[in-house]
């Protein structure tokens, strides 16, 4: 028997009517996350965040009350995290709603209803379904990283609270999530392409985001070159919405690899890069290029669509060119900016010497989050919701945890990679494929550690952890390479 049928949604007596029946299916589809990421769109682009999270919450309180199955959990919690507006930046703007005067406490209320009524699905869930005693492949090794990150710096003068607010906001992003999802979702009834969806809509909407920023965000110069500093969404800067768009790039491509319209995912996935091209950011460029390539390559994999992938690929490719040749001027002028920057590190040969310089001073257990002085763009007391970082991961462990985080995070990436290579599938490649992309645009960056990108990285694991026994409708792994199931 599913334990979702078991019934530990709280008003359990409502489930088998019609209209909570309706409205849980569309809950379930494909359909409602374009409707989340239209409405995650709304709000970046209108600055209508108090009304869509005002829905949202709303939305996960009916989850809690009627719904048997909380996948859609999965697309709607990653998608709120491109929700903020430039409009409503309380960096720049006194009015913003992220201010209690301006009507944040309302919302942090309404959530604190959804977080109780979540308490009680999930005491519902322990009495029916032993919550805690669910297999969780990543729970003990994210567990252990996360103690690294809570201890990182202890002893040291730089440790604070503010250290152990910042590490749990990270146990929150990395492990809680995925956490909850293990228990709270009938794996047995999600579709194989359901993250593929998500990344999908996902990448849709981050385009969306960028067009507007290109309309209304003043990113051309005089000459018509595009000043990238001037890419802002009110969330992120271009690097963050690179490296978000680089990782919708895998799930456009296994659309491509198993749904009936091959082309139109592979056609997807290429104007997925070019808009993380025009992002301006050369970390995006040239991970998104190693992810387009690996993506499509393993699109081919599966017979049934690999003619249609390669006409596809051959089209836009000499669209491409003939683009490329008829506007080569308006193109370079427009691209000068990445001429100017070149190869230039932007500091970052100095940042990775001062992290270094910083984990030999305290090689056991690191200095903690706040001790970064390779990167301080304002004190501690300005900077305490989320701390300076060292823009990349190793560098970033071993200089805020020590030889102790550095095992805790060897011993995660342990576990994803054999969890990869066991019973290898076409999904769990494409989903290992978008997780990746996160993990390598973070070699040269910190989107690791800005919270955000942690939460589609937790749906990632929980979908590589499932893939191996359940996930209805799998794809054609007979006519691929990949193992079949069992």
């Amino acid at each position: 028997m599913q334990h979702t049928e078991n019934g530990s949604m709280i008003l359990k007596q409502y489930a088998d009517t019609p209209v909570i029946r309706a409205i849980n299916r569309f809950l379930n589809s494909r359909e409602f996350i374009g409707v989340v990421a239209f409405l995650a769109l709304c709000s970046n682009v209108l600055g209508w965040e108090f009304a869509v999270y005002t829905v949202i919450i709303t939305y996960g309180i009916y989850l809690c009350l009627f719904a048997q199955d909380m996948r859609s959990l999965a697309a709607v919690v990653p998608l709120m995290y491109v929700t903020p507006s430039v409009q409503n930046n309380p960096a720049s703007n006194p009015d913003s709603i992220f201010y209690p005067q301006n009507g944040m406490w309302i919302l942090i209320a309404y959530l604190a209803v959804y977080f109780v009524l979540l308490g009680v699905r999930i005491a519902l869930n322990i009495k029916k379904d032993n919550f805690f005693l669910h297999k969780r492949k990543f729970a003990v090794g994210l567990l252990v990283l996360g103690g690294a990150f809570a201890l990182g710096g202890l002893g040291q003068p730089e440790y604070s609270v503010l250290n152990l607010r910042y590490s749990f906001l990270l146990l929150i992003s990395f492990l809680l999530f995925y956490y909850c999802m293990i228990a709270l979702v009938d794996w047995s009834d999600v579709p194989h392409d359901y993250f593929a969806w998500v990344g999908v809509y996902f990448g849709v909407l981050l385009c969306g985001e960028l067009a507007n920023v290109y309309l209304t965000g003043n990113v051309f110069g005089e000459a018509g070159e595009i000043i990238r500093v001037n890419i802002y969404t009110g969330w992120g800067v271009y690097n963050n919405i690179a490296c978000m768009i680089v990782c919708c790039i895998p799930c456009a491509f296994y659309l491509a690899a198993t749904e009936k319209h091959a082309y139109l995912f592979s056609a997807l996935g290429i104007v997925f890069y070019i808009v993380n091209f025009l992002t301006m950011s050369r970390n995006g460029q040239l991970i998104g290029a190693f992810v387009l390539l690996i993506s499509a390559a393993f699109a081919l994999w599966n017979k049934p669509n690999r003619k249609k992938n390669l006409y596809t690929y051959a089209v836009l490719i000499a669209l491409a060119a003939i683009a490329v040749v008829a506007f080569f001027e308006p193109i370079k002028q427009a691209l000068k900016v990445l001429i100017q920057v070149g190869f230039n590190d932007m500091g970052r040969k100095d940042l990775y010497y001062k992290g270094l310089q910083q984990f030999l001073a305290s090689p056991f257990n690191g200095k903690g989050f706040y001790a970064c002085e390779g990167y301080r763009w304002g004190g501690v007391e300005q900077m305490t919701f989320v701390p300076p970082r060292w823009h990349n991961t190793p560098i970033q462990i071993l200089a805020s945890c020590g030889v102790v985080g550095a095992l805790a995070y060897g011993y995660h990436r342990y576990q994803t990679i054999r969890a990869c290579v066991q019973k290898p599938s076409l999904t769990k490649t494409f989903v290992a494929l978008a997780a990746a992309a996160i993990l390598l645009c973070s070699l040269l960056d910190c989107h690791l550690f800005n919270i955000g990108p942690g939460l589609f990285y937790s749906v990632a694991l929980a979908f590589i952890e499932k893939d191996d026994k359940l996930l209805r409708q799998p794809p054609l792994l007979g006519q691929s390479g990949f193992q079949k199931r069992k």
